[in-house]
């Protein structure tokens, strides 16, 4: 499967955190945007062993991939130049939802 090159180091099968464990709490929030994301219609899984959350965009080859920063603190994608707050799940979906849905496959690769 082919990746979007602009998604955090998880695109290459190594979190945001290195291979450093994510905390529970990470996961437990990454599964909660999961779930948030799904009542928006928009596909996720969540990698526990990378620590990350795989989201389908509106093109079938690339995937945006979440995880938890530094700290715990925020979401972060596309080589963590964007982020958003974990403890707002609902503002962090459509977020990701509104990125992950910028990539027409009539248009891709730019």
């Amino acid at each position: 499967m082919v990746t979007d090159e602009r998604n955090v180091s998880c695109s290459r099968g190594m979190p945001a955190h290195q291979g450093a464990s994510i905390p529970a709490s990470g996961l437990e929030a990454l599964d909660q945007l999961r779930a948030r994301l799904a009542e928006l219609g928009v596909h996720a899984e969540l990698r526990e062993q990378l620590g990350c959350l795989a989201v389908r965009t509106s093109h079938p080859c690339v995937t945006v991939w979440v995880s938890v920063g530094y700290g715990g603190h925020d979401f972060v994608w596309w080589e963590a130049n964007k982020r958003h707050p974990v403890r707002d799940i609902h503002g962090a979906a459509h977020a990701i939802t509104d990125y992950a849905g910028g990539f027409p496959p009539d248009r891709w690769p730019p």
